[in-house]
């Protein structure tokens, strides 16, 4: 599973997105989805400036693991990278309440400083 899904981001890298979807379906079909696969898939498109597709792997690590705050974190750096501040500070509220201390989340509110 770890394979593919660091092939996935490789392919990524290399503008090879279909061929990297390909290998997400093929690997959630196994029913072991990592959420932090998918925020370091959404960290490697917001590098490249793929806002919208960094949304959507943001939101899938959300939908595994709403307990932790690294998920709300992120969701809170797009939202400032995408020129939505109140939005950004929406979501660090959110992470705030459930781990303060979390290195994404204190990163987004020294952001919004």
């Amino acid at each position: 599973l770890s394979a593919y899904q660091n092939l996935a981001a490789l392919l990524r890298l290399q503008g090879r997105a279909e061929e990297a979807v390909e290998l997400l379906r093929l690997a959630e079909r196994k029913g072991t989805r990592n959420p932090y696969s998918y925020l370091s898939l959404g960290d490697l498109s917001m590098r490249f400036r793929r806002f919208d597709e960094a949304k959507r792997f943001y939101r899938r690590a959300l939908r595994l693991y709403r307990q932790d705050a690294e998920p709300y974190a992120a969701m809170g750096l797009w939202a400032l990278a995408s020129g939505d501040r109140r939005g950004a500070q929406r979501w660090l509220a959110r992470a705030q309440k459930i781990d303060a201390i979390n290195e994404r989340v204190q990163r987004l509110a020294a952001k919004l400083g």
